[in-house]
């Protein structure tokens, strides 16, 4: 990598820099597993807390709620 070899004599990995996302380390098996324990934690904790999370509204970037 050019950026590499031209910022190596002042100790910089190039690589370092790049943020990991989380869901690239995660098979989709596994955060489905999660996301289902997640939501019986939620269903524990008892009341409307599966409801409210069921109505959260998302306002995209064209201003419109999902």
């Amino acid at each position: 990598n050019a950026f590499s070899v031209q910022l190596a004599p002042f100790d910089f990995n190039v690589f370092m820099m790049f943020v990991i996302d989380l869901l690239h380390k995660f098979e989709l098996g596994i955060w489905k597993v999660i996301f289902i324990h997640l939501l019986h934690i939620l269903h524990a904790q008892g009341g409307i807390v599966i409801q409210d999370l069921n109505e959260q509204q998302v306002i995209t970037f064209t201003g419109l709620l999902i």
